[in-house]
């Protein structure tokens, strides 16, 4: 069935089941929009007469008159204009065109890949057209993505699918390493028009043109689980020539940033996988172990959220809760290193503020002495 005889079809369908509208006929040169691919566009009868009269234009439906001249509008609200009963049946005729509409115009989807995340992100890069996909972070000003720059032995692109510019389907593609490459690819977004009728299989082709490109039978993939879940749903046959193996959910690596760094960033993304950070001596590493971190990358407005850890109050290095104090009698947190335990008091305190008992082998507050 070709896609420019699709609506005729559905209206000849209609016909022999609900009651025509008063305008019926007046609905001429019905056919797939030439600007939209996924709209259906006419005249009317009144319109051609008008232009007639009053221009000596004479319509034949050309696509530059389909441009200038013609209505385009979505195949329910046609048929509903066209159709006077059987609502139900209109909608499930004009569910089945839309999708079939959608399906036609992703087909010859293009897979690209750019190095400009912060560009992209920010919708400073012009080489794409934006659609919606659910995004939170895309078009927030360009410093917010500055820390893709930095992270450690690592590489993030934006690999897509679009349609000349207009862009798709997107995901983030994370590379650690150099001679021995690990591959991530992060959540596939989808653009918001798409996301009823096929969304899952533009993931699926995102997915498998990625581990094409990469030359990887195995891709762990943030959305890994709604890729399987469309496999199955659609029964592709072992004997089908082509063996899809998607990989986990989960990243296979974590990443690390120097925390002089991070700390002068002037803003910072919200993250879908890489989201809790820890510190390990001179970097924090992020991941996706949400039960060990001090640094949360969960804020759409520039910021982090501090974690589970405390700043000690002597030597202001940041710990977990289990490795330090609160000290009653100094009234501060104090990691391990800088707390003597009391043993009179049941407390720790400052090692300055601390004296040797030799002969009970304790150690005092200098102030219980004094």
């Amino acid at each position: 069935m070709k896609a420019q005889n699709t609506t005729l079809k559905a209206i000849n369908y209609l016909s022999i089941y609900a009651d025509k509208s008063k305008d019926f006929e007046a609905f001429k040169y019905i056919e797939r929009s030439k600007t939209n691919p996924l709209q259906v566009s006419y005249i009317k009868q009144e319109k051609i007469e008008s232009l007639l009269e009053y221009t000596g234009l004479k319509i034949k439906g050309t696509d530059e008159q389909r441009k200038k001249y013609f209505v385009n509008t979505s195949i329910n609200k046609l048929l509903n204009s066209m159709f006077l009963n059987e609502h139900s049946r209109i909608q499930d005729v004009s569910q089945d065109i839309d999708t079939q509409f959608r399906k036609d115009f992703t087909g010859n989807a293009d897979f690209f890949m750019t190095d400009d995340v912060v560009g992209y992100y920010s919708q400073e890069n012009k080489d794409y057209i934006y659609n919606r996909n659910g995004s939170c972070m895309e078009g927030k000003p360009s410093n917010y993505f500055k820390i893709y720059d930095h992270f450690l032995n690592i590489k993030t692109q934006i690999v897509g699918l679009k349609v000349g510019n207009s862009v798709v389907a997107r995901a983030m593609l994370w590379t650690k390493g150099t001679e021995e490459k690990k591959f991530y690819l992060d959540r596939i977004y989808i653009s918001s028009e798409f996301k009823n009728s096929n969304e899952e299989e533009l993931q699926l082709k995102l997915h498998t043109l990625v581990k094409r490109m990469l030359r990887v039978k195995k891709l762990d993939c943030y959305s890994a689980y709604h890729l399987n879940r469309h496999i199955q749903n659609n029964l592709i046959s072992s004997s089908n020539s082509v063996k899809y193996i998607i990989g986990d959910t989960e990243p296979p690596f974590t990443v690390q940033i120097d925390a002089d760094t991070f700390g002068n960033l002037d803003a910072y993304p919200y993250a879908d996988t890489f989201r809790y950070g820890k510190e390990l001596n001179n970097n924090i590493k992020f991941s996706t172990d949400e039960d060990d971190y001090y640094y949360i990358l969960d804020n759409t407005d520039g910021e982090y959220t501090e974690g589970r850890g405390n700043i000690c109050d002597c030597c202001d290095d940041r710990v977990q809760e289990d490795y330090g104090s609160y000290s009653e009698c100094e009234d501060e947190f104090l990691c391990e290193d800088c707390s003597i335990y009391l043993e009179d008091r049941e407390d720790v305190c400052r090692e300055s503020s601390a004296i040797y008992d030799s002969y009970r082998e304790v150690y005092l507050l200098d102030s219980d002495i004094q």
